[in-house]
C-alpha cells in the first residue's frame, strides 16, 4: 500500500521540532536506583477506525521482512493479588497458548511508577513457582480512550509511560497459580504475530481480536536500554508513518478496548 511522501515528510519536520518534550517525560535508566532500563514500545489502533486494516498492511507500510506468523489464543484472569500490595499497582494473570509452544502463564504487576518503590518486598514475590521477575517500562503512543473520534490527532502524538513486572512459567495458569489468588473466569482473545526485522531490529506487527470480536493492530518494539533517543527513533519510523497512514492509535488497554466482557486488574 502507497501511502504520500509528502505527508509523511510534513509529519516528520512539524513532530520532531517538539518531539523532545513529549516523548517520554524522563525515561527511567539508573539501574543504581533499582529502576528497570529495558523497555517496550508500542503503539495500536482499532482498524475500523483508520489505518491499515491487516497485519499484512502494517507490514508493507513499515517494511518488515517477517518470519513465519504464530496464532495464539490468549485468556486474561482477574486476581485477588495479596492483601500488601498497594492499590496503586495493577495485579493480572494472563495465559497464552500456541499449538507447537504450549501454555505459558504470567502474573503481571503494573504501576505508573517505580513498583520496587512503591510496595515492600514481601508483597512483591511471584507467585509462580520457579519463575523470577522481568522488569520494563512500558510506553504506548496514542490518544486517551474518551478523545474524540473525529477530531484532528495532535502532533506529536502523546505516549503514556507505566512499570511493570512480570513472571512467566511454562504452565496452564490453573495448575501454576496458587488458589488464594481466586482467578475469575477469563475472557478470552487471539492474536496472530509476525516477528521481523525493521531495518535490523526485531519488531512485532500483532493482529488481535478481542474478546467481543473488535479487531487490533499492534507494533511493538524491545528494547535493552529506555532512552530519550530510541523513544525519537520508535516514533519517527513507526509512529509517523502509521499516523500518515491515517491510523489513529489509542493509550486505552486491549482490556479496556474489549469493554465489560474482561475482567480488569485489580
Amino acid at each position: 500500500m502507497d501511502y504520500p511522501e509528502t505527508q509523511t515528510a510534513w509529519l516528520l519536520t512539524a513532530s520532531l521540532l517538539i518531539f523532545a518534550l513529549a516523548a517520554g517525560a524522563e525515561p527511567a535508566s539508573d539501574k543504581s536506583a533499582g529502576k528497570p532500563t529495558a523497555a517496550e514500545y508500542a503503539v495500536h489502533w482499532e482498524p475500523a477506525e483508520g489505518g491499515p486494516k491487516t497485519a499484512a498492511q502494517v507490514r508493507d507500510l513499515l517494511g518488515v521482512r517477517d518470519k513465519k506468523a504464530k496464532t495464539y489464543v490468549v485468556k486474561v484472569f482477574a486476581v485477588k493479588p495479596p492483601s500488601e500490595l498497594p492499590k496503586s499497582i495493577a495485579a493480572i494473570a494472563r495465559e497464552r497458548h500456541e499449538r507447537q509452544d504450549g501454555f505459558e502463564t504470567s502474573y503481571k504487576l503494573r504501576a505508573d511508577s517505580n513498583i520496587t518503590e512503591l510496595a515492600d518486598k514481601s508483597a512483591l514475590e511471584c507467585p509462580l513457582a520457579g519463575a523470577t521477575w522481568s522488569e520494563e517500562i512500558d510506553v504506548v503512543w496514542g490518544v486517551p480512550g474518551d478523545f474524540p473520534k473525529h477530531a484532528p490527532m495532535p502532533s506529536p502524538l502523546p505516549s503514556t509511560t507505566k512499570y511493570s513486572r512480570t513472571c512467566s512459567v511454562k504452565q496452564a495458569l490453573l495448575k501454576a497459580l496458587p488458589a488464594s489468588y481466586e482467578a475469575q473466569v477469563p475472557c478470552q482473545s487471539s492474536f496472530t504475530r509476525f516477528k521481523g526485522k525493521h531495518p535490523e531490529r526485531e519488531l512485532k506487527v500483532e493482529q488481535w481480536e478481542l474478546s467481543d470480536h473488535t479487531i487490533v493492530l499492534e507494533v511493538s518494539l524491545k528494547t535493552e536500554v529506555d532512552s530519550p533517543a530510541a523513544r525519537e527513533d520508535f516514533y519517527r519510523t513507526v509512529v509517523l508513518p502509521l499516523l500518515a497512514a491515517k491510523a489513529r492509535p489509542t493509550a486505552a488497554t486491549k482490556s479496556d478496548l474489549s469493554g465489560s466482557a474482561c475482567p480488569k486488574a485489580k
